[in-house]
C-alpha cells in the first residue's frame, strides 16, 4: 500500500510542477495574469469550485456543530 501512495504522490507532484512551469512560461512570455486566470477559469471553472469550497463546504462544516 505504501508503494501505491508513493506513486500517487509522485504523480500529483509532477502535475503541480508542470502547472507551475506552464504558468511561469506564460507570465515570462508577456501574458497578463488576469488573462491566464480567465483561461483557467473558463476551462476548469476555478471560481465555481472556490465558491463551493468557501461557502457550501464551510456552511456544511458549521452545521455539524
Amino acid at each position: 500500500m505504501s508503494r501505491a501512495w508513493r506513486v500517487i504522490i509522485t504523480i500529483v507532484l509532477i502535475a503541480i510542477l508542470f502547472a507551475t512551469v506552464c504558468v511561469g512560461v506564460a507570465l515570462l512570455t508577456g501574458a497578463d495574469f488576469s488573462r491566464v486566470y480567465s483561461v483557467f477559469n473558463n476551462k476548469y471553472n476555478v471560481e465555481m469550485y472556490y465558491k463551493w469550497l468557501t461557502v457550501d463546504v464551510y456552511q456544511w462544516f458549521l452545521s455539524l456543530f
